[in-house]
């Protein structure tokens, strides 16, 4: 909801199912949402969002908030509409992805993530672009029927630094 700050460092969010937007995470305006390692658990390993589904952003939704991804994985998820794996959308929405995995998902557009209406998607922080192009999340393996197979982009901005954007289908 609104204001929310959200932190994910392990465990699975898995098999759910929303009938509008967000089939896993929905953060609305205000709130934050990360997927990071603890750095006092080693054990820990930014988590998994899998298998969820929705109209929009079958893995995450993010409604003009902040989605920072430094590890962690958003597989296996569907839209039936955009942002298989994520959903950026609205003025102030931003998802830094400057790590993990987002992969095998599928949606109409936007197979692993899907952006739009004044969002911005960074994939590799702004710092590592002096840095190898292994920093930065990995987006694979995605589908979609129509537009963006791995990123799909409508009025926003999306910026590549590093990472990897690779073996997706549109």
């Amino acid at each position: 909801g609104p204001d929310s700050t959200f932190q994910m460092s392990g465990g699975t969010i898995d098999n759910n199912t929303a009938r509008g937007s967000g089939g896993g995470v929905s953060v609305e305006k205000g709130g934050t949402f990360r997927m990071e390692l603890d750095e006092e658990d080693s054990d820990s390993d930014g988590g998994t969002i899998s298998n969820n589904q929705a109209v929009n952003g079958g893995g995450v939704f993010i409604n003009g908030t902040i989605f920072d991804m430094k590890d962690g994985k958003i597989i296996g998820n569907t839209a039936t509409a955009n942002g298989g794996g994520v959903y950026v959308t609205g003025a102030g929405a931003q998802a830094n992805l400057s790590g993990g995995e987002i992969s095998n998902n599928s949606a109409v557009n936007g197979g692993g993530v899907a952006v739009e209406n004044q969002a911005v998607v960074q994939v590799g922080s702004e710092e590592t672009a002096a840095k190898a192009a292994s920093d930065g999340a990995t987006i694979a393996k995605n589908k979609a029927s129509q537009n963006g197979g791995g990123i799909a982009a409508d009025h926003s901005t999306v910026k590549v630094s590093g990472g990897k954007i690779i073996e997706n289908e549109a």
